[in-house]
């Protein structure tokens, strides 16, 4: 086989999408950004910053929005929210 990592690669890519987390954070980082940084957390990606990714589109800046499956829930301001629905996201 000349690409032995093959299949477990291709096992985390659908482990990814169907339980995949994105935060999208617009605007400069702070602390929500860093306390996603902080946490351990697989198969979750943030994007953060300005510019003409699709995901930042139409965002208010220093929100976070947390999505799951292409679907984002209503933005949070804090780290306790965004705590609450990360939790929410990984358990369903």
């Amino acid at each position: 086989m000349s690409h032995p990592s093959a299949v477990p690669d291709l096992v985390a890519a659908a482990g990814f999408a169907l339980e995949g987390v994105e935060v999208v954070i617009p605007g400069a980082q702070g602390a929500l950004a860093h306390h996603v940084r902080s946490m351990a957390m697989p198969r979750t990606v943030m994007i953060t910053g300005s510019g003409p990714l699709r995901l930042l589109n139409e965002r208010e800046e220093g929100l976070a929005y947390v999505c799951r499956a292409g679907v984002c829930q209503l933005p949070v301001s804090n780290v306790d929210e965004l705590d609450g629905e990360l939790r929410r996201a990984i358990d369903s």
